[in-house]
């Protein structure tokens, strides 16, 4: 039997508001992200698929959107979900001055690029080698889902992307037998 895992992005937060890098700070979400939450759990009442477990990264802006979606849904909270740690990043201004943000993303970016993307691959196939696990849904962060997918990208299995709107959902099929993961699909849940 086919397996398949999707990651959720949190709805709208302060800090996207406000333009700032969340990372582990873990930034409320906005009256607009609570009711997007709300709009994509009516979407996802349409949505012609039923999932067997739901997770969440431990930060509250994805717990609570997962709340929010899937009002009453059991879940377990993963600290392989969270976001990336930014480190000095964390809560600093998008439109920060553009020479010192450079020099910090440059000291972090590879190496964390690439120890996001592992720590959320291995988090995601313990998961799916769990017997009863076929339809699981993750509620996690944008950066965290934008690097794995992007990782996926490298092995040549689709094109990689740039942008993964609050509440867009991604869609990937599970290969237990060479334990890897192929992108299907970008799902829009709000417009």
């Amino acid at each position: 039997m086919k397996k398949h895992i999707y990651l959720m992005r949190h709805g709208q937060t302060v800090f996207n508001l406000q333009h700032r890098i969340q990372g582990w700070t873990d930034s409320p979400l906005t009256g607009l992200g609570r009711y997007q939450a709300r709009e994509a759990g009516e979407f996802m009442l349409t949505y012609p698929l039923k999932f067997d477990h739901f997770y969440s990264s431990p930060l509250s802006r994805a717990s609570d959107t997962l709340e929010l979606v899937f009002p009453g849904e059991d879940y377990i909270k993963l600290d392989g979900l969270k976001e990336g740690n930014f480190g000095l990043l964390d809560g600093q201004s998008d439109g920060l001055d553009p020479e010192k943000r450079s020099e910090w993303i440059s000291k972090l970016k590879d190496p964390l690029r690439e120890k996001v993307a592992t720590r959320i691959s291995k988090t995601l196939i313990e998961l799916m080698e769990r017997e009863d696990h076929y339809e699981v849904l993750c509620a996690t962060h944008g950066a965290a889902s934008l690097y794995f997918t992007n990782d996926i990208a490298k092995q040549g299995k689709f094109d990689s992307f740039q942008d993964i709107h609050n509440l867009d959902i991604l869609m990937f099929s599970y290969d237990s037998e060479d334990k890897s993961f192929t992108f299907i699909e970008q799902i829009h849940t709000i417009q």
